[in-house]
């Protein structure tokens, strides 16, 4: 009798293992199977209708001086993801709120996120940091920056010809991606400028 139950026992114990190694194998096929979707969803997107950088000789590319750009971007199903506005000013910058008799100004550097892709002019960080305080906001973002961009703004332009205010202070928004980006890892765009050390390091 003792025997029977140790076979019953076995044959439950191997039809669970069974049904165990079943479920794993079928939630590994559906967690495939749902990045497979969301890959192929996101390489669906179609750029923008109308473009809104220029070259730059300091930091490869900028946004378009004075200028106002209508800028969609869609999947290749025609549904839209975004439908905005970027109004920049003279200097490529995004506009904010500016105050008239501003002694100090911030400076915003950073990628799309400060830029604000996606949003229209009274959305991104910036304009809204802007509404907020009584300093001069300037937007130096712009898609796809990293470090490497903003070690060029500041070594290589001289800013104080474009912000009149003289003293203030400057925030970067850093996403760990932005290593990648100064060392040339991903593809951004070959334009970018990229620093290495000399012999004095």
């Amino acid at each position: 009798m003792q025997t029977i139950e140790n076979i019953y026992k076995n044959k439950k114990l191997s039809a669970n293992i069974s049904l165990s190694v079943a479920t794993i194998v079928v939630l590994f096929l559906l967690i495939e199977l749902t990045f497979f979707c969301l890959n192929n969803f996101s390489a669906d997107r179609t750029e923008t209708i109308e473009k809104y950088c220029v070259n730059d000789p300091i930091t490869g590319y900028k946004p378009q001086p004075d200028s106002s750009k209508h800028v969609i971007k869609r999947y290749k199903s025609g549904k839209i993801i975004y439908d905005v506005t970027y109004t920049t000013d003279g200097y490529g910058r995004r506009i904010t709120k500016q105050k008239s008799k501003a002694d100090s100004y911030v400076i915003y550097f950073g990628d799309s996120l400060i830029f604000g892709e996606g949003l229209d002019d009274e959305e991104t960080l910036p304009y809204y940091f802007s509404t907020l305080t009584k300093s001069s906001v300037y937007n130096y973002g712009c898609s796809g920056y990293g470090p490497n961009m903003m070690l060029a703004q500041l070594s290589e332009k001289d800013l104080s010809s474009e912000i009149k205010e003289k003293k203030g202070i400057a925030v970067y928004l850093f996403i760990d991606n932005h290593i990648r980006r100064a060392i040339g890892d991903i593809y951004i765009d070959d334009r970018a400028p990229f620093f290495c050390l000399n012999k004095k390091d």
